[in-house]
């Protein structure tokens, strides 16, 4: 079969070995590395635009290069994280806004477990395994990521008020942000209802959290839960992230080395998540640097903390590869 010559530069692609007269389609082949005369060197990525691969080569000399893929077999992602045995199985009390849909989901607990995937071409981490409500009323088990580094300091509402259907913050990353996002990424997103319920301060444990985010506590006419893409993280997410005796404290408690320093959730810095007060119409909750939970009521809403972008993948989302390391994440495919 050819080789694709162009001047002086001769290209050779492999799949498995085999040397093929064409580029491997991106579905159920993966780019593995390359050899090249005359120390030039490649960088090959796959371009969405133009649905093919893109070849870029360095070099002021004749050259031959061997490209190599390796072909895969997609498996269901939430089927081979839950082999992983690095899930944790919580069971709920039926809640108000869910009753029993909701009673069972499977996270990522303590310091830094192997959670990471590769999303948007980035590293992103998961939270867990949860079933999900789609905004229709259909519950199905979907994946929830957390943006491992955060987008930037940004105000929850520039307007200092808690309500997250108008929020700035919520407006942005369905906005901008969403849009900013490559073609395979958004793809893979569904929408989902977010649950708005609110609580009057921090000293619960997770478990009560998780039972506040989905009651029909909010402040004021603020709606109970909204339906969308990109939103933030739970407080009962933060919560449930450690492990052991850490979830019989309150979340205004969390400051200890035990609660601090097994909590993967935990960036040493303050973040938003999504649930506000039921009592202020100015406050959201955060964890600080302490590593306790807060109702900030000095700056509120308005004030610039990190945000992490949180999505709920689509149903049936699969995965090629990887073992969910930093250095070797979960690859990621839809079909």
């Amino acid at each position: 079969m050819p080789n694709f010559t162009k001047g002086d530069i001769t290209l050779a692609v492999l799949v498995d070995g085999v040397k093929q007269d064409s580029f491997p389609d991106k579905n159920g082949h993966k780019y593995v590395g390359y050899e090249c005369s005359n120390d030039a060197t490649v960088d090959v990525t796959y371009d969405d635009e133009i649905s093919n691969w893109k070849v870029n080569l360095s070099t002021t000399k004749p050259t031959i290069c061997t490209i190599s893929f390796e072909s895969y077999t997609s498996r269901d992602l939430i089927e081979v994280l839950k082999e992983t045995n690095e899930l944790v199985k919580f069971t709920h009390e039926a809640t108000v806004q869910t009753g029993a849909n909701t009673n069972i989901d499977y996270r990522y607990i303590g310091k830094d477990p192997n959670n990471y995937v590769l999303f948007n071409d980035e590293l992103w981490r998961i939270i867990g395994i949860f079933n999900t409500d789609d905004g229709t009323g259909e519950f199905k088990e979907r994946v929830k990521l957390i943006k491992n580094e955060s987008i930037g300091n940004m105000a929850w509402d520039t307007n200092g008020k808690n309500d997250w259907s108008n929020a700035t913050l919520q407006k942005y990353l369905n906005g901008e942000y969403y849009n900013n996002l490559n073609d395979s990424a958004k793809n893979m997103i569904g929408n989902s209802k977010w649950y708005l319920g609110g609580l009057d301060g921090s000293r619960y444990v997770a478990e009560q959290f998780y039972q506040g985010e989905r009651n029909n506590n909010v402040y004021g006419t603020n709606p109970k839960n909204w339906i969308g893409k990109v939103a933030l993280a739970y407080p009962s997410d933060y919560g449930f992230a450690t492990s052991g005796d850490c979830l019989k404290k309150s979340l205004d408690n969390y400051n200890d080395s035990l609660c601090f320093n097994n909590n993967w959730l935990q960036i040493n810095d303050i973040q938003w998540l999504i649930t506000a007060s039921s009592s202020f119409e100015n406050r959201v909750f955060s964890p600080l640097v302490n590593g306790n939970l807060y109702d900030n009521s000095s700056y509120g809403a308005a004030a610039n903390w990190l945000a992490r972008g949180c999505i709920y993948l689509k149903y049936q989302i699969k995965t090629s590869s990887g073992i969910g390391t930093k250095a070797d994440p979960y690859i990621l495919s839809i079909e």
